[in-house]
């Protein structure tokens, strides 16, 4: 199982509140993934955390188009994180999560709860699925063998 935490706003403190809190609980390190939309927050969380993984919660879009897999993986080696947590752009191809996935990097995509969507998502190799319907879709999947 994994636990994801969000950092939302871009107060630097918060990142030493949640490391504060992790190093006081028996959590397992291995098993937290960091998210936020603040560049500077996901950065830092990784370097006083290195063995949780980090990603950055990104829409995708840049100016009307989806952004390409050589701007999210410079953005993510420049962050020194773990990935990118994209939107569910419809522009998503499946050579877009190869590129990223083939420089060591997860693909993540937030928030899908269409079934067909998300099979199709995952056909293509994302990582990991957020959505707000995750036990329909684990039934449906089941139930249909998707």
């Amino acid at each position: 199982m994994e636990y994801y935490i969000e950092l939302k706003g871009d107060d630097p403190e918060l990142v030493d509140a949640a490391v504060k809190i992790i190093k006081t609980s028996n959590a397992d390190l291995s098993q937290l993934v960091f998210i936020s939309f603040s560049r500077q927050l996901i950065s830092k969380i990784k370097k006083v955390m290195p063995s949780c993984r980090a990603l950055l919660l990104d829409k995708l879009d840049r100016d009307g188009r989806i952004a390409t897999a050589e701007e999210l993986i410079a953005e993510i080696n420049s962050l020194g994180i773990d990935g990118i947590d994209g939107g569910n752009h419809p522009d998503i191809t499946s050579e877009l999560i190869r590129k990223i996935k083939n420089a060591g990097m997860i693909f993540a995509v937030w928030t899908v709860d269409n079934p067909h969507r998300a099979k199709q998502l995952i056909d293509m190799g994302a990582d990991v699925i957020t959505s707000n319907c995750a036990a329909k879709l684990k039934r449906i999947f089941l139930e249909q063998n998707f």
